[in-house]
C-alpha cells in the first residue's frame, strides 16, 4: 500500500510490507524496523450493494534494541 509507505516513510527507520528479506545471502536484518500488512472489509451496504470499505493496517516493530528509544524519539521531535 503506497499511501502506508508514505505515511511511514519518515519514522527513521526502514518499514517493509509483508516481511523483511534478505537481498544477499550474509545480510542480517536492520537494527530496528516495521513490518505492516493490511485487509480491507466491506464497511456498509444499500441495497445489497457494498458501498464503502474500511481498510485496516496492522505493524509490527521488530528490535534487537529497547523499542521505547525510538518512541521516546519521535515523541521529542514533534514538540
Amino acid at each position: 500500500m503506497r499511501q502506508v509507505q508514505e505515511a511511514l516513510s519518515d519514522i527513521g527507520i526502514p518499514v517493509f510490507a509483508g516481511i523483511w528479506r534478505a537481498t544477499t545471502q550474509d545480510q542480517n536484518p536492520p537494527v530496528q524496523y516495521v513490518v505492516y500488512s493490511s485487509t480491507t472489509t466491506e464497511a456498509s451496504h444499500q441495497d445489497d450493494h457494498v458501498t464503502s470499505f474500511r481498510t485496516y493496517v496492522y505493524m509490527n516493530l521488530w528490535s534487537d534494541t529497547d523499542p521505547t528509544d525510538m518512541a521516546d524519539q519521535q515523541h521529542g521531535s514533534h514538540d
